[in-house]
């Protein structure tokens, strides 16, 4: 009995002297190929950057025109147009804004309501929402009778709240602005304030306001305080 156990364990030495060789291979072979598959994944990814195209370069910079463009347009509405439409007012200077508008400028005129709001010693008169198409005689009517607001205007301002370019090359423009003027009536200090909104065409920026150049002239809300204190400021 002795003797048989032995010639097991002998056999069982053998066979795992034969095995160990094999299993050492395989083991190595195992991790050679976990090791290329670790090597593939940790390759730094490709290049994904999109090179950029002479038309991508080009649209950029049609972009930077317009931007510049509209800039532009607008500079020259604030300090050319704004500034003498606000002078023309002021001294109630009919040609200067009939200059503005083309021969067949149309346009939208706000009714107005007389019915005054006392509020804490001001007294606001405001237009309705009711609007009517209007002539250019109409419109121009209109602009150069806001002086009948005031016995003296004392200060004026124009200020462009929103611009678009054409949509088509060739195209109008549209403009919204804020027209304020400061002054008096019967002792007391008065203010206007209206929105105005414009379609206008403009071949070169410098020449706004030098020929007629409004297609359309929408006056949108107005509305006139007045109070008799001396502190009464907008």
């Amino acid at each position: 009995m002795f003797n048989g156990t032995r010639a097991n364990t002998h056999w069982i030495q053998l066979a795992f002297i034969r095995i160990l060789p094999v299993a050492f291979c395989l083991a190595v072979s195992l991790i050679g190929c976990t090791r290329s598959d670790s090597d593939i994944t940790d390759l730094p990814p490709e290049d994904t950057t999109v090179a950029l195209r002479p038309e991508d370069a080009a649209l950029d910079e049609e972009k930077q025109k317009h931007i510049w463009l509209t800039e532009h347009v607008t500079f020259e509405l604030e300090h050319k147009f704004g500034l003498a439409l606000t002078k023309a007012i002021r001294f109630a200077d009919q040609d200067v804004v009939d200059n503005f508008l083309m021969s067949s400028a149309i346009g939208t005129l706000p009714e107005f309501d007389l019915t005054a709001i006392e509020q804490t010693g001001i007294s606001e008169f405001a237009c309705s929402d009711a609007k009517m198409e209007a002539s250019r005689g109409e419109i121009l009517q209109a602009i150069v009778n806001i002086p009948a607001e005031f016995d003296s205007i004392d200060s004026g301002k124009m200020r462009v709240l929103s611009i678009r370019g054409p949509a088509t090359e060739g195209g109008e423009w549209m403009s919204s602005f804020l027209l304020t003027l400061s002054g008096q009536r019967q002792g007391e200090a008065t203010h206007h304030e209206s929105v105005h909104q414009i379609s206008f065409a403009v071949d070169e920026p410098k020449a706004i306001g030098q020929t007629p150049f409004i297609s359309e002239w929408i006056m949108g809300d107005i509305v006139i305080r007045r109070s008799g204190s001396r502190f009464f400021r907008e």
